[in-house]
């Protein structure tokens, strides 16, 4: 029988939690990414305050998972997207 070291399963699953994207931050970050041109090459980790090991597009979708908690649930995607964009915009004034 073999062996399963459940520590080293369990430190692979958080580090790999840490940058884990649901389907909606992912689709809603996409959208960010489309509107604002964002290629992968561009530096945006530190101004969205996440890990600067990721490119600019998985930036903005790990940072899109980060404020799904800060935009009302409720609404419906296109005021979900518009309050997302509007914390975008103040995450990176000078990047428009």
């Amino acid at each position: 029988m073999e062996f399963i070291d459940f520590q080293n399963l369990v430190q692979q699953t958080t580090k790999n939690k840490k940058y884990f994207v649901t389907a909606e931050a992912r689709d809603l970050g996409n959208k960010l990414i489309f509107e604002y041109g964002i290629t992968a090459d561009q530096d945006l980790a530190s101004f969205l305050k996440v890990s600067t090991r990721l490119n600019g597009q998985r930036a903005v979708r790990v940072w899109a998972q980060k404020q799904l908690p800060l935009i009302d649930e409720d609404e419906t995607d296109d005021e979900r997207y518009r309050q997302l964009r509007h914390l975008f915009q103040k995450a990176i004034p000078n990047f428009m």
